[in-house]
């Protein structure tokens, strides 16, 4: 594979969007496909990006691809690979299989193959000691690519997905994670410079990836990376790197603001932003958005509103209506941006959009409604 080759994965609708966070960050784009961006870095770049990015769920480098038509040869091609110049034999390994093929058609056993050969390439060259397994924890983690007969082995640079940003409250799942969050203010073009409005702030996702791209905050500053563990790790390189990102957070004077009308998500949000001072500055109330006495002119509203998995029909419609109501009254000379699966009550808005792209939440397809209300 060609050397200071990298790929980075991302939730399918933010190519475009990671493609310009890694040129931003230094790295030289060479192509891209659904949900997978292709570029050159250095070690600087790479280091960088994996602290700075914020659509992107991991950064993969690729190891070698090669013709795989059974197990067998899955198999002895893994094992050509060399293993013992990349990382120590007392690092936990974990391995994803990724993709599909016809004639490796059982993930497990495909991932039983590469870990026997990942163990039997150590032995022969490493006095008979070789990694062990730790799908929870590991020190290293190995991605192979299923594309019916070609496959690509990966080290993963990243480690834990890089949308597990570290500040969300254990066994609280949002309803859109953070990545996607990120993705969406970025696509939206807000900047930091007007103040921002979620009326479905739920777990104060929008809110909190807001404030660190307002702050120029890098969502990943402060974690540990699977590069550490690699051979080839510079630890200045990477030190200097984190502290160059550090010297560029710039705080800016704005008001985040969100509404969530359910006391228990409330509570959570209200207990996950005191825990953490960089989000004292974000102010969420538990209160519906309609009962509000503020006018938002000349703010940013960015929300996910409930898209009826729990609401009548009639509930849904009426609620996506009073919101296209509290957008005309409340919100003027203001740009909303509204993700929403449920087009047959997006049509209950009752405004004109401006733009509509196609996004996934999970495996879910929605649309990113663009509002302007001048």
């Amino acid at each position: 594979m060609p050397e200071n080759a990298y790929v980075s994965i991302c939730q399918k609708g933010l190519e475009e969007v990671l493609s310009k966070e890694i040129a931003n960050g230094g790295g030289d784009i060479t192509g891209s496909q659904t949900s997978t961006v292709f570029f050159n870095a250095d070690k600087k770049s790479l280091y960088r990006l994996n602290m700075s990015l914020r659509t992107a769920l991991s950064i993969l480098m690729p190891l070698k691809e090669f013709t795989a038509n059974n197990y067998d040869e899955l198999y002895f091609k893994t094992r050509k690979i060399n293993w013992h110049k990349l990382f120590s034999p007392d690092k936990n390994i974990r391995i994803d299989v990724k993709g599909r093929s016809r004639s490796l058609n059982h993930s497990q056993f495909a991932m039983h193959r590469i870990k026997d050969a990942i163990s039997d390439a150590f032995k022969k060259l490493a006095n008979n000691v070789r990694p062990s397994v730790d799908k929870e924890n590991p020190d290293i983690r190995i991605v192979a690519y299923l594309n019916e007969n070609k496959t690509t082995i990966y080290l993963d640079s990243s480690g834990v997905p890089l949308f597990k940003r570290g500040y969300r409250l254990p066994g609280y799942d949002a309803p859109i994670k953070e990545d996607l969050a990120s993705g969406i203010i970025l696509l939206s073009g807000w900047d930091g410079s007007k103040n921002l409005l979620d009326p479905f702030c739920g777990s104060a996702t929008f809110l909190i990836e807001a404030m660190m791209i307002a702050n120029n905050i890098p969502p990943n500053l402060e974690r540990n990376f699977s590069f550490f563990n690699w051979f080839d790790f510079d630890k200045e390189i990477y030190e200097n790197e984190k502290a160059l990102l550090k010297e560029k957070i710039s705080p800016k004077q704005i008001k985040l603001q969100g509404y969530e009308i359910d006391k228990t998500a409330y509570m959570k949000t209200l207990t996950l932003l005191k825990k953490n001072p960089l989000f004292k500055d974000i102010r969420v109330f538990n209160e519906d958005f309609r009962k509000s006495r503020e006018d938002f002119n000349d703010w940013f509203i960015i929300t996910n509103p409930p898209y009826n998995e729990r609401m009548k029909e009639e509930d849904i419609n009426g609620l996506y209506k009073d919101f296209g109501d509290f957008l005309k009254q409340k919100c003027k000379d203001s740009t909303a941006y509204v993700l929403t699966a449920n087009l047959e009550a997006a049509k209950h808005f009752g405004l004109r959009s401006s733009k509509r792209t196609i996004l996934y939440n999970g495996a879910m397809e929605a649309r990113l409604i663009e509002f302007k209300m001048y």
